[in-house]
């Protein structure tokens, strides 16, 4: 995710200095424009760069909040009985790849663009060992999304940030 957030800040800085390397003084007699003009043109195109550059600042500042989710969190997990259960979850994150621990168990997923998978095998006790599945999405406020029980249900849930 990242990645695609910096190719869109790479892209608006090129945009920029295509803009700035229009106002030289070899270009601006090239064109024969009026001195008057041309300044009132090279202060409009001052205040594109500026305005550029804070909406890069924003998005660089958006990405990294949104991007990561390397951290401690509150996983509750709703039942499809409509009962709630709290776990600690802790992922670390590697570009868009996810590992961490829910309890003992291993977790494994991904995160690109505001959307994480992630799962990990549970003893169910009467049947075995069952994956649970997690599909979602990451925004300014925790984590939330569906759950699949290995197949035999599903339910919903919802993360916390702990720090």
């Amino acid at each position: 995710m990242a990645e695609k957030h910096f190719q869109h800040v790479v892209a608006l800085l090129a945009d920029c200095s295509m803009v700035v390397s229009f106002v030289n003084e070899e270009e601006r007699e090239m064109v024969n424009e009026p001195r008057v003009k041309f300044e009132n043109r090279g202060i409009r195109v001052q205040r594109r760069v500026r305005w550029l550059s804070a909406v890069v600042v924003m998005l660089v500042a958006a990405a990294a909040a949104a991007g990561d989710v390397s951290g401690n969190w509150t996983l509750t997990i709703s039942d499809p009985f409509g009962m709630d259960n709290d776990v600690g979850l802790t992922l670390a994150q590697d570009g868009e790849v996810l590992s961490g621990k829910v309890d003992e168990a291993s977790v494994e997923g991904s995160v690109e663009d505001g959307r994480i998978t992630f799962h990990y095998d549970v003893d169910s006790g009467q049947v075995g060992m069952i994956t649970l599945t997690y599909t979602g999405t990451v925004d300014e406020d925790g984590m939330r999304g569906e759950v699949d029980f290995g197949g035999f249900a599903a339910g919903a849930w919802r993360a916390v940030r702990q720090d």
